[in-house]
């Protein structure tokens, strides 16, 4: 469930643990520091466009709405929908698409630490439709909200962060490590940038994402430490409140 797009599509959820070993404080999400917003990326693949990223937060009444799609020639497409509390809690996350000829998807809904709703899983060759009803650790979040999630984290140089992530089609609860590095100047279609160098490592493969120092934090450059593939911002456009 938690393989939003290609990069991550083996990295953010269904995976044993991190192997960030120093320790990490447990992550608090401030919705005073996120804000409506609109941004569109290119996706890269050895220095060539290949798909396209879309991210975007909107009020929704007294909480937020987060909507995630990307579209990758040669391998997939989804979208992916969250309805957040105004202290940004998951209500509702859902997706649909497909990876390499297969559909994906899901739809949980959340009433506490319960998860309950259905996602599609691979059984016996094929993705079937699988009921959630889980009860969560404390702490733990959907994975697909993990990307809204990050900018609401204080991002500070020299920081590790412990997010509990709950993955619905892997029936999976893993613990993954943020490290805030240093402050670099990212330059991207969008502009150039003082950015903090954010790392996600894991069992599987590393990931970079790039953090505007500047709040409401904005992703700037996300991809794996060689640079084959990215994703980069293209357009960032602040909505209305």
């Amino acid at each position: 469930m938690a393989r939003h797009f290609w990069l991550l599509s083996a990295l953010l959820i269904a995976i044993p643990l991190s192997l960030n070993a120093q320790p990490a404080a447990q992550a608090r999400f401030d919705p005073h520091v996120v804000g409506p917003y609109a941004d569109s990326m290119v996706t890269l693949v050895r220095g060539i466009p290949r798909g396209w990223h879309t991210y975007s937060l909107t009020r929704d009444g007294p909480g937020f709405r987060y909507v995630e799609s990307y579209d990758l020639t040669g391998f997939g497409h989804r979208q992916v929908e969250i309805s957040f509390t105004p202290r940004l809690v998951v209500l509702r996350a859902s997706a649909h698409g497909g990876e390499m000829g297969d559909s994906s998807g899901a739809d949980v809904r959340f009433a506490g630490r319960h998860a309950t709703g259905w996602a599609l899983v691979r059984r016996a060759g094929h993705m079937e439709r699988a009921p959630v009803d889980t009860l969560l650790p404390a702490g733990a979040f959907d994975g697909y909200a993990l990307m809204a999630l990050i900018p609401a984290l204080h991002l500070a140089p020299d920081t590790t962060i412990a997010l509990t992530l709950f993955d619905a089609d892997e029936n999976s609860i893993t613990t993954q490590s943020l490290h805030v590095g240093a402050v670099q100047q990212v330059s991207v279609p969008a502009g150039t940038f003082s950015a903090y160098r954010v790392d996600l490592s894991t069992t599987e493969a590393p990931v970079v994402l790039w953090y505007t120092t500047s709040t409401p934090h904005t992703l700037v450059r996300i991809g794996e430490p060689a640079g084959d593939f990215l994703d980069v911002l293209v357009s960032h456009r602040i909505a209305a409140q």
